[in-house]
């Protein structure tokens, strides 16, 4: 049971390290689409998502921290665009 706990919390650290780009189960990249809408319960929010290359379907998991106003999101850009 605690090598199989261990294995999971290596496998989302892997995940995370990756921006969530990388499947978590056959490794390939860039192949993860979202095939469900978002839900939410409370602060916490899921969708489900695929793996297209292996089809194994998971959910990520997303907590509401703040916000961000979208001029604040604008100018970030043009910030990050001059760089």
């Amino acid at each position: 049971m605690m090598d199989s706990r261990l294995a999971q919390h290596e496998r989302d650290l892997e995940y995370l390290k990756h921006d969530g780009k990388k499947c978590p189960f056959c490794g390939v990249v860039d192949c993860i689409v979202m095939t469900g809408e978002l839900q939410h319960e409370g602060t916490a929010i899921f969708q489900e998502v695929k793996c297209e290359k292996c089809a194994t379907r998971w959910v990520d998991c997303y907590e509401l921290t703040g916000i961000s106003a979208m001029e604040d999101l604008a100018e970030q850009s043009d910030f990050d665009e001059q760089l």
